[in-house]
């Protein structure tokens, strides 16, 4: 009788621990410390800076920069969380945990002469249970390059590179995807996708499946 109790026990105990052990990988409260406003940061090109957290502490890797871009990678540990090139305006979405941040490119200043410097501004946008990631519109025109589609203006067939390059063009000062639909409200009122056998009325209302 006091074998098949500490048995029991036993068993108890290790289940008990499982679900400690479950509940720690699966219900993280670990987050980024920045101030509830967001934190400001300052990085000359091809620089790095440590973001502390309440565990493993993030870093963003800042490569090129020109007047307008610059490209920046958020790493946690060896794994890459988002990689981008973003104009000044837009923001890298990314996710620490269970929580999503935004990084905002504000600014970028050229103090010598091949030395610029972009400022950042890093927020907490919720929970990742509550929000979504948003893609920049940077994003967005990457991926749209790289898809099999077919582009019709008036219901006839034109070269799919023209439009490519013209929505691009376009789309160089659109830092919203709210910005990006009214371009293409805008200047492709008449034009049509057909992408893996969905035929799409309007540019915008294609759009709107890349968000």
């Amino acid at each position: 009788m006091k074998g098949k109790l500490l048995l029991l026990l036993s068993a108890i105990l290790f289940a008990l621990f499982g679900w400690f052990v479950l509940t720690k990988l699966f219900t993280s409260n670990e987050q980024l410390i920045i101030p509830e406003g967001g934190l400001e940061i300052n990085m000359p090109e091809k620089t790095f800076k440590v973001i502390e957290s309440d565990g493993e502490p993030i870093r963003l890797s800042l490569g090129q920069v020109n007047h307008k871009r610059a490209v920046v990678d958020i790493l946690l540990g060896a794994s890459n969380l988002k990689k981008e090139d973003i104009k000044i305006g837009e923001s890298v979405q990314f996710t620490y945990e269970n929580n999503v941040y935004n990084l905002k490119l504000t600014d970028i200043v050229a103090k010598v002469i091949g030395e610029e410097n972009a400022t950042f501004i890093l927020t907490k946008k919720g929970a990742s249970k509550d929000v979504a990631i948003e893609k920049s519109v940077s994003e967005i025109i990457k991926e749209i390059n790289e898809s099999e589609i077919e582009v019709f203006r008036r219901k006839a067939k034109i070269p799919k590179r023209r439009f490519l390059r013209r929505l691009k063009n376009k789309s160089k000062r659109a830092v919203t995807f709210d910005e990006l639909l009214a371009i293409a409200e805008d200047h492709f009122p008449k034009h049509q996708i057909r992408e893996n056998g969905t035929y799409y009325n309007n540019v915008s209302e294609w759009l709107k499946t890349k968000k």
